[in-house]
C-alpha cells in the first residue's frame, strides 16, 4: 500500500471515531442503541431526567453492599484544541479532593467510584460530590495543584491507548501533553468554557450497579441532578477537521509492534448475527495467536503476542497482532514471522485440534467473568455498561457471551473459523495498517 493511500485510510478511520452514535441520534429515547434482536438484561432500568441526563441502573448482587457508580461525559480529547489539554484539566478539576477517579478517553470522559458499603446515604453523598465537581469553576491559582495532588486519580489517554491497544485508530491525531507547561499555558477560563459546553446533563450518562434497587437509585439521582439546567448551546462532538491532521504517532517502538487489519462489517445495528461474526473472529484470531507463539518459540524469541478483534462503532472491525517485549534488533525478523504465519493460516487453515483447544480456552475465559467466579463483577459490569454506551451497542452480561459461545460452537468447525481468518487478514479484502 502506498503512503498516500495508507494515510487516506488512516484519515478515514479516524473520521469514523469522531461520530459517536449518540452524537448523531435525533431521538429522545433514553436507550443509546438502535432497535435490535438483542435485549438488555431484564433487571436493567434505563431512564432520563427532564434535563436530558440518562441513567442506567443494574442490580448485580444481594450478597454484598457494594455499589459502583460511573458518570460518562460524551466528550473527551477529541474535543480539545490541539494545544490545550482542556478535557483532561477539566477532569482533574472535577475529582480533586474527592475519592472519585477519572479516565480521559478519545471522545468520552468517565468518572468512577466503587463503594464497598453502598448505603443510601453513602450513594447520595457520592452523587452530590461528583455533581459539585462537574460544575465547579477552576481558578488559575489552582491549576498547579491539580498536577501535583490530583494527577494520580487520572488515567490519561496515553495510558488508555496502550491498555486498549487502539494505536492505529488515533494515528492521525495529535493532542497536547498534560504536564506542568501545558497547565501553565492553559487559561482557567478556557477550561471553564469547556466544562460549560460539554459537562451538561444531555451529554451525560450515569451508571449504577450493585446492591441497590432501581427505585432507590432513581430517587437519589433525581435528588442530586434534577435541578441541573440543560444547556441548549452544547457544542457538537463531531470535529471532522481532526480527521485530516498528519500522523503524529506510530504503532511500533523499539520493544513493541502492532500489525492491524481494518475490515468493513455489515452496516447493521448490534445484533445476534453481528455477535456471531465477532465470536468467530475471536476464535480465528486466538488460533492465529497460538500459531505465532509457537513460531516465535522456535525462533527462541521471548516476545509476547496477543491477537484480537474489536468493533469501531459497529461498522468496522479492527483486528490486531500485538507484540511486546521485543529484544533489540529482532523487530524485522519477528514481523516476518508474523506475516508468514498469517499467510500460512490463510492458505492451509486450522486443524480440529487447534479449534477445540481454543474453544476450551475462550470458554474458560468467559466463565471467569461471570457473576459466580468474578469478585469484581459489580465494578466490571459498570465498566461494560459505559463501554456499551460509548460504542452504541447493547449491554449484555458475561453469561450472555458464554451462552452465545456454547450455542454457536455446536454448529461451527475449524473450516468456518479458517474462512473467517482469511476474510480478516486477506490484503485484497482489508486495509493493513
Amino acid at each position: 500500500m502506498s503512503n498516500s493511500l495508507r494515510n487516506f485510510a488512516k484519515a478515514a478511520l479516524s473520521a469514523t471515531l469522531l461520530f459517536s452514535p449518540l452524537a448523531v441520534s435525533a431521538t429522545n429515547n433514553a436507550l443509546w442503541f438502535e432497535h435490535t434482536d438483542i435485549q438488555l438484561p431484564a433487571r436493567t432500568s434505563v431512564a432520563q431526567l427532564e434535563n436530558g441526563l440518562r441513567y442506567i441502573v443494574l442490580p448485580t448482587t444481594k450478597s454484598t453492599d457494594e455499589v459502583s457508580i460511573r458518570v460518562r461525559v460524551g466528550s473527551g480529547v477529541a474535543q480539545e484544541p490541539s494545544e490545550q489539554p482542556l478535557a483532561r484539566i477539566a477532569a482533574l478539576n472535577t475529582v480533586t479532593e474527592t475519592n472519585w477517579l477519572a479516565t480521559s478517553g478519545y471522545q468520552q470522559t468517565v468518572f468512577s467510584l466503587d463503594l464497598n458499603q453502598g448505603t443510601d446515604s453513602d450513594v447520595s453523598e457520592s452523587l452530590a460530590t461528583i455533581r459539585h465537581g462537574l460544575t465547579k469553576t477552576l481558578q488559575q491559582s489552582q491549576a498547579q495543584a491539580l498536577l501535583n495532588d490530583t494527577f494520580p486519580a487520572l488515567t490519561d489517554i496515553e495510558q488508555l491507548i496502550e491498555t486498549k491497544q487502539v494505536q492505529p485508530l488515533v494515528a492521525n491525531q495529535e493532542w497536547a501533553p498534560l504536564n506542568e507547561q501545558s497547565l501553565v499555558n492553559t487559561p482557567a477560563e478556557s477550561v471553564n468554557q469547556f466544562q460549560t459546553n460539554h459537562y451538561v446533563p444531555q451529554n451525560i450518562t450515569l451508571v449504577m450497579t450493585g446492591n441497590i434497587p432501581p427505585r432507590v437509585a432513581a430517587r437519589l439521582i433525581e435528588k442530586n441532578f434534577s435541578d441541573w439546567k440543560s444547556n441548549t448551546t452544547v457544542a457538537s462532538n463531531s470535529l471532522t477537521e481532526l480527521a485530516i491532521e498528519p500522523a503524529t504517532t506510530t504503532v511500533s517502538s523499539d520493544s513493541s509492534l502492532a500489525i492491524s487489519s481494518l475490515k468493513n462489517v455489515r452496516n447493521l445495528p448490534d445484533s445476534k448475527s453481528l455477535r456471531k461474526d465477532m465470536l468467530v473472529a475471536t476464535l480465528a484470531n486466538k488460533m492465529l495467536e497460538q500459531r505465532i507463539e509457537t513460531a516465535l518459540e522456535q525462533q527462541h524469541s521471548q516476545a509476547k503476542v496477543a491477537v484480537d478483534s474489536q468493533l469501531v462503532f459497529n461498522h468496522k472491525m479492527l483486528s490486531q497482532v500485538r507484540l511486546t517485549e521485543l529484544a533489540a534488533n529482532e523487530k524485522e525478523n519477528v514481523e516476518k514471522v508474523v506475516q508468514t504465519e498469517i499467510q500460512r493460516a490463510i492458505a492451509g487453515g486450522f486443524t480440529q485440534t487447534e479449534y477445540e483447544m481454543v474453544v476450551s480456552q475462550v470458554r474458560q475465559q468467559l466463565e471467569s467473568q461471570t457473576r459466580l467466579k468474578n469478585s469484581h463483577y459489580t465494578a466490571q459490569q459498570a465498566d461494560r455498561l459505559v463501554q456499551a454506551v460509548n460504542s452504541g451497542s447493547v449491554y449484555t452480561a458475561p453469561s450472555y457471551d458464554l451462552d452465545l459461545l456454547n450455542f454457536h460452537v455446536a454448529h461451527l468447525n475449524e473450516l468456518d473459523v479458517s474462512k473467517k481468518l482469511a476474510k480478516i487478514w486477506s490484503q485484497d479484502d482489508a486495509v493493513i495498517l
